[in-house]
């Protein structure tokens, strides 16, 4: 797994891929911010992260095509099936490798609290709070991502196949509020639903049970890449 990680991760920050996912992510904070925080004046950096997801329907698809290219390119997955690499390695390689590139975006997303702070337009806790609520839904993304990615030898489709599986998960917020969706159902559907957790997590209310949620889709979506990965082993 380390050997995976190790090419995957180097792969990203030659490649063009890894910088410009990074940049794609700092651009859109910055305009989430400066026109919450600097032009309404709102002391509330949390409601710009909240608005952040928008920016993850793209970024996240395109973070997790990127093995996908570089299979196609290279041919290394008739490299990786002549060795004793086992599928599990090759997917938790990859995906940690990804989740680093997207680590990077959160790690400096941590600095602009401080930076806002210093004027009085954030207030640390809640910042913070949803910084890790971005980074478990970007983490949760990115195993669904991972997951589309592997159903597919084409980057395009692999993108498209991530964006689509992505707003699938706004299902849950649509059938509550426009379908007559009512009794335990309507209650249930807010708790399955990750941007509906996220959004909680930015007004300022961390539960574990949300930490749970995201951590639960995570390991779910990573065994079902894992079952796609050897099911190519064997062909």
């Amino acid at each position: 797994m380390n050997a995976i990680f190790k090419r995957e991760f180097r792969s990203y920050m030659n490649n063009v891929i890894g910088p410009v996912i990074v940049a794609l992510l700092l651009v859109a904070a910055g305009v989430m911010i400066t026109v919450n925080n600097v032009l309404l004046g709102s002391a509330h950096f949390e409601y710009s992260m909240s608005m952040m997801q928008l920016a993850l329907i793209v970024a996240i698809p395109v973070l997790a095509m990127h093995p996908v290219a570089e299979e196609r390119k290279s041919r290394v997955d008739r490299w990786m099936r002549s060795l004793p690499i086992r599928p599990i390695s090759i997917v938790l390689g990859r995906y940690a490798a990804a989740l680093c590139v997207y680590a990077i975006a959160c790690a400096v997303l941590a600095v602009y609290p401080i930076v806002l702070g210093m004027v009085g337009l954030a207030n640390a806790v809640s910042s913070y709070t949803a910084i890790i609520g971005f980074f478990l839904l970007g983490a949760a993304l990115l195993a669904l991502c991972s997951f589309t990615s592997a159903l597919t030898a084409s980057p395009v489709i692999a993108v498209l196949l991530g964006i689509g599986g992505v707003l699938l998960l706004h299902l849950p917020d649509l059938l509550v509020s426009y379908a007559p969706v009512s009794g335990a159902l309507a209650r249930i559907l807010p708790k399955l639903s990750l941007l509906t957790r996220y959004s909680i997590i930015c007004s300022g209310v961390f539960e574990w049970s949300s930490v749970l949620l995201y951590l639960s889709f995570t390991v779910f979506f990573l065994a079902l890449t894992w079952l796609v990965v050897c099911r190519k082993h064997r062909a």
